[in-house]
């Protein structure tokens, strides 16, 4: 079946986020957009969207990021 999300995707995702935070996106933002994502892209790859997101929220909240 293969993975939900294509490597590429998930590392340019992870870049994405810090800098949609940096710009002045909240977390809360970024959560609603990759939920939205759901209905145009499948629910596969929002849930995956997600997943890269709790990793880049956890990475940041470890490293005293946003």
């Amino acid at each position: 079946m293969g993975e939900i999300i294509p490597e590429w995707w998930a590392t340019s995702s992870g870049i994405s986020i810090p800098a949609a935070l940096e710009a002045g996106a909240t977390r809360m933002d970024i959560l609603e957009v990759l939920i939205q994502v759901g209905l145009c892209a499948g629910l596969r790859a929002s849930f995956g969207a997600l997943e890269v997101a709790a990793e880049v929220f956890a990475e940041l909240d470890v490293d005293g990021g946003a």
